[in-house]
């Protein structure tokens, strides 16, 4: 559908096999639930959505974006491919991805038991504050970096002490001479770790 002239768009899917994609310029709010089944969601191309959020949290730009995977196996994609070198920062339920300072887009999602991230062909960042307790044993979130040297942070415990990594992290570094950093300074709380 050409979303175009429309500032709100809200799907409820029902209970197949769904398969949703966003493609291209997003310029409205976006409430996805995909029902029950086994779905998968891919947003392509995110750099030319237009949830810009700039780093003081100042919304030039302000539409909201709601992604929730229902009942079933539900797989999370999202492909940032062509996009120029970015910023990201994720979390159990949201992520952001600033497309160099300051503007950004963000979105919410909930109830995917896989989720990836595809990342660009230029130099990126990552900031990793934890992942979904909604990934089961056997499956992650995976990242997977482009050509580029690139950076990745994972802070694995909250302010508060806790454990923010509730499922799988996969990470491949891709290209160039790529940094991983687990930052994990300010725990008193002990934590078992498995690299591979």
């Amino acid at each position: 559908y050409d979303l175009e002239g429309y500032e709100a768009v809200t799907v409820l899917a029902g209970n197949g096999n769904n398969n949703v994609q966003f493609n291209g310029t997003m310029a409205q709010n976006v409430t996805l639930h995909t029902g029950g089944g086994n779905d998968v969601v891919e947003l392509n191309d995110i750099s030319t959505f237009r949830d810009f959020f700039t780093q003081n949290e100042d919304p030039p730009f302000n539409y909201t974006v709601d992604i929730d995977g229902g009942t079933g196996f539900n797989i999370l994609t999202i492909d940032d491919v062509t996009s120029v070198d970015r910023s990201y920062i994720i979390s159990p339920e949201q992520m952001t991805a600033f497309e160099g300072a300051p503007l950004g887009m963000r979105f919410n999602y909930d109830s995917f038991q896989a989720v990836n991230l595809y990342a660009g062909q230029y130099y990126n960042d990552y900031l990793i504050f934890g992942t979904s307790s909604d990934i089961p044993a056997g499956q992650q979130m995976t990242i997977l970096g482009g050509p580029q040297g690139e950076y990745y942070e994972v802070r694995p415990h909250d302010g508060d002490g806790n454990l923010t990594i509730n499922g799988n992290l996969g990470i491949s570094g891709g290209g160039g001479v790529d940094s991983l950093v687990v930052s994990d300074v300010g725990s008193t709380v002990p934590i078992d770790y498995t690299f591979y």
